[in-house]
């Protein structure tokens, strides 16, 4: 059962105490949702920070381990797909996600102590823009952020790139190409406001490349072309298909739910639609692969593409974020391009 907020943050005092925020954690053993988050808290923890995770509800038992974890309802609606496709099938799911952010800034402006807050995603939690803190905080910027941003009116992007700078607040970006796009669209110089570094991933025990596909009970001749994520219209997951439907010899396999999983079962016959998988099972699946294929024009530093190429995974992807930078030292990260919604190898 999860503490309440008074017991979960009344921890011993320490000379360093964090809050990290985020509206996507694991919700149970094995969930990918947030397991970078997770992955951060878990490191803040490891390097001797006392740390509370505020997050959505999770099913599990908080044992007031380091990190601790606090979890409120309506943190879901902002779980896969998205935010925006939950509110389009459930209005509901705004105030329910309105509450979510309520209680949760609640939580942190009622907290004393802390010397460090980490908040994952610019959206919702540039609230925290609004008021003036003495604690250091950190808003973690992702792909998914700064494609949201570009969508706000101009002046509502401007305003927001000048409080970050009044409020000197360090805004951290997973890629240095979203700190690029960032600048471009609320057109500021964050100079020393602003860092690169990918979010932490955990791999795990993750079986080899011939253990995985023994343990999947793959045939040894069979070459999987595997494709990861949430089957969305922006993770244009139909191109790499139809570039996939022309090698016989590859057997195209996608990991991942969403509202695009009927329409592309019934385009693509010929592909093996898994749905979503636990994270352990997931990492498996890309050990086992031949090749690990992206067609998406909306990442910063794709953690799938990271975590094929730390088990030794190839990987095929557009040029999109710093994908371009890792191949150029990468031999195994493979860049492709697209034309009239074809993925060309280069």
């Amino acid at each position: 059962m999860t503490p309440s907020a008074p017991d979960a943050l009344r921890a011993e005092r320490t000379s360093r105490r964090a809050l990290v925020i985020s509206s996507s954690y694991p919700q149970h053993a094995g969930d990918y949702s947030g397991h970078f988050v997770e992955s951060e808290a878990v490191a803040l923890a490891a390097d001797g920070w006392a740390v509370t995770v505020l997050a959505p509800q999770a099913q599990r038992c908080d044992r007031g381990l380091n990190p601790r974890l606090l979890g409120y309802p309506g943190g879901d609606s902002f779980g896969p797909p998205g935010l925006l496709e939950n509110i389009r099938r459930n209005p509901a799911c705004c105030l329910r996600a309105a509450g979510f952010v309520a209680k949760t800034l609640s939580t942190v402006r009622s907290t004393a102590g802390v010397d460090l807050i980490v908040a994952h995603w610019l959206l919702p939690w540039t609230a925290l823009l609004r008021e003036a803190y003495s604690t250091r905080i950190e808003l973690v910027a992702h792909g998914s952020d700064v494609a949201l941003l570009a969508t706000l009116p101009v002046l509502v992007r401007h305003r927001l790139g000048q409080r970050v700078l009044r409020n000197h607040f360090t805004l951290r970006f997973v890629s240095a190409d979203l700190l690029s796009q960032f600048e471009q669209l609320c057109a500021v110089d964050l100079k020393d406001a602003a860092r690169i570094q990918p979010s932490p991933i955990q791999l795990g025990n993750v079986p080899e490349h011939r253990i995985a596909r023994s343990e999947l009970g793959l045939a040894p001749t069979s070459q999987i072309a595997l494709v990861v994520g949430r089957l969305i219209a922006s993770k244009r997951i139909d191109v790499a298909l139809r570039a996939l439907e022309k090698i016989d010899s590859l057997r195209p396999i996608v990991i991942g739910g969403g509202p695009e999983l009927g329409p592309l079962r019934q385009q693509f016959p010929g592909t093996s639609f898994l749905g979503e998988l636990d994270r352990p099972t997931t990492l498996t699946w890309i050990s086992a692969a031949d090749v690990l294929v992206s067609s998406s024009l909306l990442e910063g530093s794709p953690t799938a593409i990271r975590e094929a190429r730390a088990l030794g995974t190839p990987v095929v992807s557009l040029p999109c974020g710093d994908i371009p930078a890792w191949a150029a030292s990468d031999y195994g990260l493979w860049l492709a391009h697209s034309s009239k919604g074809r993925l060309n190898p280069r």
